[in-house]
C-alpha cells in the first residue's frame, strides 16, 4: 500500500514540474513575438516622423498635408506643456507612441518605444488616433504650428 503512495506522489510531482516547465515555455514564446511586432511598429512609427520631418523642413510650402500615418492603432499627440517625454526636454514636440491607459505612463511610453519630433513653434492639439493603416492624414501648417486631422 505504500508503494502505492509513493508512486502517485511522484508523477504528480512529474505532471507539476511539466506544467511550470510548460508556462515558462508560453511566456517566453509571446514575450518574443510581442517583442518582434512592437519593434515592426516602432520602426514604422519612425517613418512616419521622418516623413513628418521633411514637410516641416521643406519651407517652400506653408500648409502641406501628410498621408498614410503609421502604425494602425498608435496616436499621435503633441507635448507643448510642462511634462514632456525625455527627448523633448525643454522643447515642444510631436510623438507617435502607443496610447497608455495611465495618463501618467504615457510619458514613459513615448519615451521607450516612440518617436518624437521637435518642432519649435507647435500648438497643442491633443491627439490624434491612427486609424487602420493609410486611412488617416493630417495637415500642417507651418506658419502657426498647428497640426489638423483630415480624414
Amino acid at each position: 500500500m505504500d508503494k502505492k503512495g509513493f508512486l502517485l506522489a511522484e508523477e504528480t510531482l512529474k505532471i507539476i514540474v511539466a506544467v511550470v516547465c510548460l508556462g515558462f515555455l508560453i511566456y517566453f514564446l509571446s514575450a518574443l513575438y510581442f517583442s518582434n511586432a512592437n519593434s515592426k511598429e516602432k520602426i514604422q512609427a519612425e517613418e512616419t516622423i521622418s516623413r513628418i520631418s521633411d514637410v516641416v523642413k521643406n519651407n517652400q510650402i506653408n500648409l502641406e498635408p501628410v498621408e498614410m500615418l503609421n502604425p494602425a492603432g498608435w496616436h499621435l499627440l503633441s507635448f507643448v506643456d510642462v511634462q514632456k517625454p525625455n527627448v523633448c526636454t525643454g522643447k515642444n514636440c510631436l510623438c507617435i507612441c502607443s496610447k497608455s491607459i495611465f495618463s501618467k505612463n504615457q510619458l514613459a511610453k513615448c519615451d521607450k518605444n516612440g518617436a518624437c519630433l521637435i518642432i519649435d513653434n507647435l500648438q497643442s492639439f491633443g491627439e490624434i488616433k491612427i486609424e487602420k493603416s493609410g486611412a488617416t492624414s493630417i495637415e500642417i501648417d507651418k506658419t502657426n504650428g498647428v497640426v489638423v486631422r483630415l480624414k
